[in-house]
């Protein structure tokens, strides 16, 4: 099942699955527009086990409300967030924040849900940008 929604400069799409739900942004994420992703993390954390997988790939902008939120979305979830593919902007985000460690990070959303809760900081953060 897909919900799409918009608000401002960022666009949602979730996909629900049996084993995981996928969340993939695309646009500019900031105070005006993280609501959305909000509210479908949220709604992930009441939705099976499997892990909930944000793709980054298309953000094109990030400020830190979007860290806030994955943070936050972090304390419920636990290893079950997962980031696939943070673009530039995000990756550089979360390197001057100093949390490259924070969040699982993967290439892709294929090796998101495959390959379960991984932390490498920047290591991990640098290769899943080169990847591109």
């Amino acid at each position: 099942m897909d919900t799409r929604s918009t608000v401002q400069h960022l666009h949602l799409v979730t996909h629900r699955l049996p084993t995981a739900v996928i969340l993939e942004l695309s646009g500019e994420a900031d105070l005006d527009s993280v609501g959305p992703l909000r509210l479908a993390l949220h709604e992930a954390v009441g939705h099976g086990d499997g892990p909930v997988v944000v793709d980054l790939s298309a953000v094109g902008f990030a400020d830190t409300a979007l860290v806030n939120t994955l943070l936050h979305a972090r304390l419920r979830l636990g290893d079950r967030l997962r980031l696939a593919a943070p673009s530039w902007a995000v990756l550089r985000l979360l390197r001057i924040l100093r949390l490259g460690g924070t969040f699982a990070v993967h290439a892709d959303q294929v090796a998101a849900v495959r390959d379960g809760p991984v932390r490498g900081g920047d290591h991990v953060a640098a290769s899943a940008a080169s990847s591109r």
